[in-house]
């Protein structure tokens, strides 16, 4: 595997005008969504300042939509909140939850985190990326998750929109891209467009092999911006 660190970061981030942003607006502005989930907020800047600015386009009004983005971080819940604010956007034009994605008891500890991304790293493609240097790679990917919040509010929400969300776009951390994947594909019951980051990565890179198997899945489009993404159409009765 390549260690991220190791990789030139120039162009790393995603951002409006970028492939993967305009693919996501393409997608919204088109199918217009109006129950979304994102994954992984960070600073808010990013994708989820994307999606806002899409929906703006798609349907003007906030009223029409209902958007959550989901980060466990609480520091980075607040600065998102402070960022998003300080661009114009509000509480009613996104719920940003503080709180982990999955359920805290499959949250992988630092042994398994080390089993499958340390101890048997030769089991992955050589070109997909990882973070962090072998001796912290476990405790560093452990850490990104160890707050004590709320847990399994992807498929709360998934549920707070009766099973069939429109739009997901699933970023979490790089040792919960599989889960996280797991939890949309069992519990979403209606077409819905489905954006994953970092498919070249060990967060998604499971995921979009899955995903080119499946029929379930329709891939839309795909990009190598930063480590990869895709946007496709997850229909359960195809």
């Amino acid at each position: 595997m390549r260690i991220a660190e190791n990789i030139e970061k120039k162009g790393m981030s995603v951002c409006n005008g970028g492939e993967f942003c305009n693919a996501i607006t393409d997608a919204i502005v088109e199918r217009k969504p109006k129950t979304l989930i994102e994954t992984g907020t960070y600073f808010g800047t990013g994708t989820t300042m994307c999606i806002l600015s899409a929906l703006k386009i798609a349907h003007e009004r906030s009223d029409l939509w209902s958007f959550v983005s989901i980060e466990v971080n609480p520091s980075f819940c607040e600065m998102a909140k402070m960022n998003l604010n300080g661009a114009g956007y509000f509480d009613r034009d996104v719920h940003i939850s503080n709180a982990l994605t999955i359920p805290r008891g499959m949250l992988p500890s630092v042994g398994e985190i080390g089993r499958r991304l340390v101890d048997n790293e030769r089991d992955w493609n050589p070109d997909v990326v990882v973070d962090h240097q072998p001796d912290v790679r476990a405790k560093y990917y452990h850490r990104e998750t160890n707050f004590s919040v709320d847990d399994d509010f992807l498929k709360l929400s998934i549920e707070t929109f009766n099973y069939v969300p429109e739009f997901v776009l699933l970023d979490s951390g790089g040792h919960i891209g599989s889960i996280e994947f797991d939890i949309f594909s069992n519990f979403v019951n209606g077409k819905c467009i489905l954006a994953l980051d970092d498919i070249n990565h060990v967060k998604h890179a499971n995921s979009f092999s899955r995903i080119k198997k499946d029929s379930r899945f329709k891939i839309l489009s795909v990009g190598t911006e930063k480590y990869g993404w895709c946007v496709s159409e997850f229909d359960p009765n195809r």
